[in-house]
């Protein structure tokens, strides 16, 4: 018995129950975590912080600058790739062109801008207007002709359908419900056979609003252009494959068997709604049994129908359940992705919850005019940075030909001054393959080809099991503004609206549209394109412009498994378990905070670095709460400990000592620190007590010293000793204070005030002086003594040079002098007099004394002011 209650009591114990405690908080977490998904609402938070500081501290050399007074420039992040341009309608459009919407014809000069031009390789690769034209111009039906024709002409134009929840009426729906046939028709859907995992948890959409079918005919692509809020109403995720579903039949519950079919290849199911609207599947294959359910749970749940079912002219009660098809429709992201990179929607293979893998993927070379694998590591090559002029131009420039040349003369310098050509030093490893190359193409033998270059053999691109991708913002909100920031580039939508013209000769010879894509949408408050994303309020197509961006520049953002978040959770919490449980409390709270803080900027970095999400707020607010929750116990099951603390020593040492005793059992010894000490002697005292009785002295000294007591206790002095009519005290120890000098000489001034008052309220015989020396600098401060009985006091050569500065006061006629030392710290808060510059015993070297005066300020006397000003 006595081994289990000794056993019992050290399980108890803090040292070991901690450990119980941060279980406890690491299953709780988990259940926040994974249980009701709480941490993942602040998760959110906490990608957004990700996301701005990495822009305010890593991307912010591509803010804009001032140049001179009144202009400024911008260049684009290094995150968002050069292949995609904004086009946007902004206040200068709508300026020069009215009311939104404008006429459809000024949409046909801005898409004939890009069809006619000089040299057709060096067209965009695709232009997709984030528009919807649902309905006809009525007022002026040749614009929707000439917009047709330019699409047609165009041959690269992509349009977008717009999926929502809403209810439509019966003729809108079938009308919609016709159009995206009719996309789907044309440009397909993503098929069973190229799906794996739970395609019924993807977004599912009820209807649709598509353009015109003749705008369809035209159009070069199509894709879902919604996106999904998060819970906050942040835009953080698009779903790149979401299902669409058409009802095809209605079924009388009473009509339903088990002989009923369905194409699950065609993603075909059964379902009913409850009074709510909620739908819920029934069961595949069907079986009696299954039926049998089925009504049950409708009779309780559906909304009956009232139809004659029998032809008797009465109505009768039944119940409806109805079979629908879904469709899985590609987002426009997607769709023009697939088109950069020469592949179909056939190609994409789409596992829920992983991946969506385009493979092979290749990119248009508008120089040769051929398709060309997308390279994912570049070529190095070694060859020499620097070239004599005539070296370089006789026998390697002379032998370069078309790009090879334009590459050379690019990429290395000429300096006459050194007669050399010196390669640029601002090349990426792109640029500087290039060049390489260039340098083999002319049979230059001093390169040596370090590393191949490798091609990417397929992309994938991170879903969740709903189909979304989380898309990595390459940086704020662009603007059209002259000299505005940029992450993307942005053009007015006015620049590119005159009419070009049939005649090819009047064409431009435009070749920077190259290989683009190119996104024309609103730029403009109040058009209502307007979406919070973890930058702020952003325009619509450069929501759009970051998805593709994410895919192009292969930069996923990935989140850790669960598996590794749950291992940091377990590894935080015990190691703050270990600290709060058997370090001292000061101790352990700084190392704690210290390594959450740690840990917090490690995540920030490996997200900046490697596009790795590690979760922040679970294992930083667990490390948290287990230590609150460990040193709540510890006050709780330590309170014994500390009475027997307080009886023992609270009787001769202040409470302060008493305080950092109960964190700190007394030893021999002691510690280093700054202080300050104070000295304070009765002048005449032999003489005093030669007038008085003892008793007398003795109540009068009391009288005295409790004055003196406790304004050095206000003043959060602690009280070494007294010696006869001398008092020594100190501050900066046992508790840590910065301003210890400063409290030192509000202190003393004071004490002289509360004399004053003392001897104004006795009689002539009764009333003396005091001295009071004050020194600052290191000294030893302890526990000493023996084991049986200890004193926590001073010493050191400082504390005797403050005890000298008392017995100084007699030579200079003063009640105060401060040392050097101490003057150094208080100078600017401090009036004092210079006295002298003394050697006092027991030093060679002499110091400099003050007589202290006043208090710069006379209220900051008050050992208060400190603590308000803070």
């Amino acid at each position: 018995m006595d081994k289990k209650d000794e056993a019992r009591r050290k399980v108890f114990q803090t040292r070991w129950f901690g450990f119980i405690i941060g279980f406890a908080i690491f299953l709780i977490f988990i259940w926040l975590s994974y249980g009701i998904g709480l941490i993942h609402n602040i998760e959110r938070l906490f990608l957004d912080l990700n996301f701005n500081l990495r822009t305010d501290i890593i991307l912010s050399q591509y803010r804009e600058r001032t140049i001179q007074e009144g202009v400024t420039s911008s260049k684009p992040s290094e995150k968002a790739s050069p292949d995609i341009i904004l086009i946007g309608i902004d206040n200068l459009s709508l300026d020069e062109y009215g009311k939104w919407p404008f006429p459809r014809s000024i949409h046909a000069n801005l898409i004939n801008t890009f069809t006619r031009i000089k040299d057709q390789n060096k067209r965009e690769r695709a232009l997709f207007l984030d528009m919807n034209f649902i309905e006809r111009d009525m007022k002026t039906p040749v614009n929707d002709v000439l917009l047709v024709e330019s699409i047609k002409e165009n041959g690269r134009v992509f349009l977008e359908a717009f999926f929502s929840s809403n209810v439509y009426t019966p003729d809108i729906a079938r009308q919609n419900l016709e159009r995206l046939k009719l996309f789907m028709d044309k440009f397909g859907t993503i098929l069973y056979n190229q799906v794996q995992g739970d395609w019924k948890k993807l977004i599912n959409w009820r209807s649709v609003e598509c353009p015109l079918k003749p705008y369809i005919n035209q159009v070069h692509g199509y894709g879902n252009v919604t996106f999904i809020q998060d819970p906050d109403q942040v835009f953080r995720r698009q779903p790149l494959v979401s299902r669409f579903t058409e009802e095809i039949a209605e079924i009388r519950l009473q009509d339903l068997s088990i002989d009923e079919s369905l194409d699950l290849d065609n993603f075909e199911y059964l379902a009913w709604e409850d009074k709510l609207g909620r739908r819920y599947e029934i069961q595949y294959p069907l079986t009696g049994a299954i039926i049998g359910k089925v009504r049950v749970q409708m009779k309780a749940k559906a909304p009956p129908k009232e139809e004659d079912v029998d032809g008797d002219g009465k109505l009768d009660t039944t119940y409806i359940v109805r079979k629908y098809r879904d469709y899985l429709i590609p987002s426009i992201t997607i769709s023009l992705v697939l088109e950069y990179f020469h592949r179909s929607l056939s190609d994409i293979e789409v596992i829920l919850g992983k991946h969506i893998r385009i493979p092979s993927p290749e990119k248009y070379n508008p120089e040769t005019d051929t398709w060309e694998k997308v390279i994912d590591e570049y070529a190095t090559y070694k060859y020499p940075k620097v070239f004599e002029i005539d070296d370089f131009e006789n026998n390697i420039l002379s032998k370069a030909a078309g790009d090879s040349r334009s590459l050379l003369s690019d990429g290395f310098i000429k300096n006459p001054l050194f007669n050399k050509y010196i390669l640029a030093d601002n090349l990426d490893k792109a640029s500087l393959a290039k060049v390489g190359k260039a340098l083999v193409s002319t049979g230059y033998q001093g390169i040596t080809l370090i590393h191949k270059e490798k091609y990417m053999e397929e992309i994938l691109i991170p879903i969740d099991e709903n189909g979304r991708m989380l898309v990595n913002y390459a940086g704020k909100p662009s603007s059209t503004a002259l000299g505005a920031h940029q992450t993307f580039q942005i053009r007015p939508y006015n620049r590119f609206t005159r009419d070009p013209g049939s005649d090819p000769e009047n064409w431009s010879r435009n070749d920077r549209n190259a290989n683009k894509i190119f996104i024309v949408g609103m730029f403009a408050t109040g058009l209502g394109d307007e979406k919070p994303t973890p930058y702020g309020i952003m325009y619509g197509p450069e929501v759009n412009a970051n998805a593709i961006n994410t895919i192009i520049m292969d930069d996923f953002l990935i989140n850790a498994s669960w598996q590794v978040n749950i291992l940091i959770l377990f590894v935080i919490i015990l190691f703050v378990s270990f600290l709060a449980s058997r370090l001292p409390t000061l101790i352990s709270l700084l190392i704690s905070l210290s390594f959450l803080f740690i840990y917090f900027i490690s995540c920030l970095i490996i997200f900046d670095v490697g596009n790795y999400i590690i979760t922040i707020s679970a294992p930083v607010i667990a490390g948290i709460l287990t230590y609150i929750s460990i040193v709540t116990y510890r006050v709780m099951t330590e309170e014994k400990d500390k009475k027997r603390i307080k009886s023992m020593f609270g009787k001769y040492v202040s409470p302060t000592v008493v305080d950092n005793l109960l964190e700190h059992p007394p030893e021999l010894g002691g510690v280093d620190k700054e202080l300050t000490v104070l000295f304070s002697d009765i002048r005449g005292f032999t003489t005093l007590s030669e007038r008085m009785s003892p008793q007398a002295l003795v109540n009068h000294l009391n009288t005295y010293l409790t004055v003196m007591t406790d304004i050095l206790l206000e003043y959060r002095g602690t009280l070494d000793k007294y010696v006869g009519d001398e008092i020594m005290c100190f501050w900066g120890a046992p508790l840590p204070e910065p301003d210890h000098a400063l409290l030192a000489c509000k202190c003393a001034l004071k004490q002289m005030e509360g004399l004053r008052k003392l001897n104004e309220s006795w009689s002539e015989e009764k009333r003396f002086d005091i001295g009071i020396g004050i020194n600052s600098g290191i000294m030893t401060v302890g526990n000493m003594g023996s084991q049986g009985r200890m004193n926590y006091t001073l010493m050191g050569d400082n504390v005797n040079l403050g005890a000298r500065l008392e017995g100084t006061n007699k030579q200079y006629l003063t009640n105060i002098i401060l040392s050097e030392y101490t003057y150094g710290l208080v100078k600017d808060q401090v009036i004092v007099r210079e006295l002298d510059n003394i050697r006092v015993k027991g030093k060679n070297k002499p110091v400099l004394i003050y007589e202290l005066v006043d208090m710069v300020d006379t209220y900051e006397l008050s050992p208060e002011d400190k603590k308000a000003k803070k």
